[in-house]
Order: structure tokens, then C-alpha cells, then sequence
């Protein structure tokens, strides 16, 4: 039995109704699954068959470029015709989608479920720019951390760790863009 692979904005614009979620989130999800071994990618412009398996690797610090169809790596290497393997996706979904995530509810209500859980400043902040001025706030309050001399990937990743820790879910973590917009100080 052969397997299928679903291109790049199928598989987006799949995440995005799948979850209830914006297109940024939905490539950030994508992003941390794929990093992590949960959905396997090929190179479908490979020009012998088989199409080679990009390793997990690839896929830390890397970037989504949907207006061209593109992965952008971390070293900033673009690559194109990258398939996802339909079959895990599908498992991926089935088994990472939690029975109501806030994104899926209405606003008033997300934001309930979140002041319930944490009880602080981030219970009141429903945008993703939000999440992420709140946490580069909290980050900038470390004396020993310099979020001026880091560069976007690594605040990026500091940013989202903080925010799971606080029970954010994967799709509502801010994108490296956001969190850069959120980052009023850096040039």
C-alpha cells in the first residue's frame, strides 16, 4: 500500500479548520509536530524516486513561507514540494486535540477558562501579540536573561516555553513574527 502526502496549504488550511485557529497558529502547530517526529515530512522535489525523509531536525527553528509554498530552515535554506505524510497528520490530529481548546470557543469564554487556570495577567489576554508582550514581560523581569542580545528563534522558543508552562495550548502559542511585533524594543 502506498502512502499519500498532502502538500503545504492543505495541510495549513486542514490545521486551521481541524483546530479553530488562525493561519500563524496552525503553521506553529505544524512546526512543533513535525520537530518532533509526530508527522513525517518528504522532499517531493527530489528528482529520484524514493523521495527522501526530512530529518526532525530540519524542522527546529524552521519558518513557514505559505505565499510561496516554501519551508524556510532554520539556517535559512528554503525548501520546496515538502509532503506530510496524511496518514500521521490524521493520527497527529486525532491524538493531540484536546476535547475543547480555547481557540474553538467563544472569545468571552476562552478567556474564563484561562482566568481559571492561571489566575494572573495572562488570564486576561486572548490575542496571541498579547501572550507573547506578557511572557517577553516576564522574561525581561530575570536579571541573568538579556532579551536584547538574543536572537528572535531563541526569545521565540522562551516565549512559548513559558506560555505552555502556564497551560497555553500548542495552537494558541504566538508564531517567531508575533513574538517579534510583541518585542516593541528590538529594532
Amino acid at each position: 500500500m502506498s502512502e499519500t502526502w498532502e502538500r503545504l496549504k492543505p495541510t495549513i488550511e486542514r490545521l486551521r479548520t481541524t483546530r479553530n485557529c488562525t493561519v500563524a497558529e496552525a503553521q506553529l502547530a505544524l512546526i512543533e509536530a513535525c520537530s518532533q517526529g509526530e508527522i513525517r515530512t518528504i522532499w517531493l522535489g527530489y528528482y529520484d524516486p524514493p523521495c527522501p525523509l526530512i530529518p526532525k531536525m530540519d524542522w527546529i527553528g524552521a519558518d513557514i513561507d505559505l505565499y510561496n509554498d516554501r519551508i524556510v530552515k532554520a539556517d535559512g535554506k528554503r525548501m520546496a514540494y515538502v509532503g506530510f505524510s496524511r496518514d500521521d497528520l490524521e493520527g497527529w490530529l486525532t491524538l493531540s486535540a484536546p476535547a475543547e481548546t480555547p481557540s474553538a470557543l467563544p472569545q468571552a469564554e476562552a478567556t474564563r477558562q484561562v482566568e481559571k487556570s492561571s489566575g494572573d495577567e495572562l488570564a486576561l489576554l486572548t490575542t496571541a501579540k498579547g501572550r507573547a508582550q506578557w511572557a517577553i514581560a516576564e522574561i525581561r523581569k530575570d536579571p541573568s536573561v538579556d532579551v536584547d542580545k538574543m536572537s528572535s528563534t531563541v526569545l521565540t522558543d522562551k516565549v512559548c516555553k513559558l506560555l505552555k508552562s502556564r497551560g497555553v495550548t500548542v495552537a494558541d502559542l504566538p508564531s517567531q513574527s508575533t513574538v517579534e511585533r510583541a518585542d516593541r524594543r528590538r529594532p
